[in-house]
């Protein structure tokens, strides 16, 4: 048991939780617009989803235990989102579910949120219903925003 923590402490030290090569923040971002392509399908009629994309949230992309030390490394993350009352977004969430659960396996649920991981990315489907907003979104895990570290990067 000792001589395993001191591989993982050796590991952990050396940065090989950091990939030196991942797919580019704009290939997250496809990735992740591919698996929600169903899941904006699947709005009732009349709702009309407004999309957001980007690769610049660096701040769960740190090196080590500590949550510090960042790699440069991004999160690619891309959001729906609509205006819709509490009965439609009840209707909506219920049908992401579903359409998770078939497609990848069981969902975590909750009364205002769906949610489920897919190959190091989170899809998910969220109501606020004190500003009636729903958003079906999804969030990668962290990429090099060019595929490889830029010269400002610790990897």
């Amino acid at each position: 048991m000792r001589r395993l923590l001191g591989i993982m402490f050796v590991l952990v030290l050396a940065g090989c939780g950091t990939p030196a090569k991942t797919m580019t923040g704009a290939e997250a971002i496809q990735q992740i617009d591919d698996y929600l392509k169903d899941a904006v399908a699947a709005a009732p009629a009349g709702v009309s989803l407004v999309r957001k994309a980007d690769a610049t949230n660096g701040s769960g992309c740190v090196r080590g235990l500590s949550d510090s030390g960042f790699t440069g490394q991004v999160k690619a993350e891309v959001a729906y989102e609509a205006q819709v009352d509490p009965a439609v977004a009840a209707q909506y969430l219920q049908a992401l579910g579903d359409l998770f659960d078939r497609k990848w396996g069981k969902p975590e649920r909750s009364a205002d949120n769906v949610g489920v991981y897919v190959d190091e990315v989170r899809l998910y489907g969220d109501y606020w219903p004190e500003i009636k907003r729903l958003t079906v979104g999804g969030n990668s895990g962290c990429v090099w925003v060019g595929g490889t570290p830029g010269p400002d990067d610790r990897p």
